[in-house]
């Protein structure tokens, strides 16, 4: 065989052992990393899992942030505008046809832009206890009862319906501006129990409800489970219409 021929069958030969080493070892590496990523998938799930609570109603239970902000490197805070630790009692909640049907003057309330005929109002009734909360924010000083966040089972709801929208607190803090509504004051040592109250469309009535406690959506680390909330009778029903 020509020296010239030789000489190409070995480079070929050369080339194709490169070849095969480098996809061989792209091959590696990528089923390396599919593992370290699917072992990393299953240690936050699992994480996940081991710190996520789920509380009835009337439970007494803790938030504590330090227990919260632990989970900030696999991204599973629920985040808390206090440091430290809050007590909390999710004692009562009810289902009415208005905020008026729940006996709330229009004064006291922020119902925006509701028809009656299309929403209803969900009025929970929580207490809390600052155990040693101190501010989040030295400079602005400020909680929001807003960490309360109602969730609907999506079950056979639209899109466009699955809103539940915080509208009513009875616990704001004195003085507060218009935009500080869902502000308060909780001293270290010092309990109170507030009202808070949710517009959420007909289409929810009769479904499970809960809680979501903390700062970042979607994230269900700390829930509290209401069940199917009985229309409060008495009051009305979602079906009344008000003028």
């Amino acid at each position: 065989m020509p020296k010239k021929k030789v000489i190409a069958l070995a480079c070929s030969i050369v080339a194709a052992l490169l070849l095969f080493g480098l996809v061989f070892a792209y091959l590696t590496i990528t089923e390396t990393e599919k593992n370290r990523i699917a072992q990393q998938s299953q240690m936050k799930e699992e994480y996940q899992k081991e710190n996520s609570h789920v509380y009835a109603l009337g439970e007494t239970f803790i938030l504590d942030s330090k227990e919260d902000d632990a989970g900030a490197e696999g991204g599973y805070v629920a985040s808390f505008d206090w440091l430290g630790k809050m007590e909390l009692t999710f004692t009562k909640a009810e289902l009415f046809a208005s905020p008026l049907a729940a006996g709330i003057d229009d004064d006291r309330s922020n119902p925006g832009n509701y028809d009656s005929q299309d929403w209803c109002f969900l009025l929970v009734e929580v207490r809390m206890r600052n155990i040693d909360g101190d501010y989040r924010n030295q400079e602005f000083k400020n909680r929001q009862i807003s960490f309360v966040h109602l969730i609907i089972d999506e079950a056979d709801l639209t899109a466009d319906t699955l809103i539940a929208q915080m509208v009513y607190f009875d616990g704001t803090k004195p003085g507060a501006l218009p935009k500080e509504y869902y502000s308060y004051d909780l001293d270290v040592g010092e309990a109170k129990t507030y009202r808070i109250g949710f517009m959420l469309p007909q289409e929810a009535y009769g479904r499970e409800f809960s809680l979501r406690l903390g700062n970042i959506p979607h994230i269900n680390k700390y829930l509290v489970e209401l069940g199917n909330v009985n229309q409060t009778a008495e009051k009305g029903s979602p079906d009344e219409k008000h003028d």
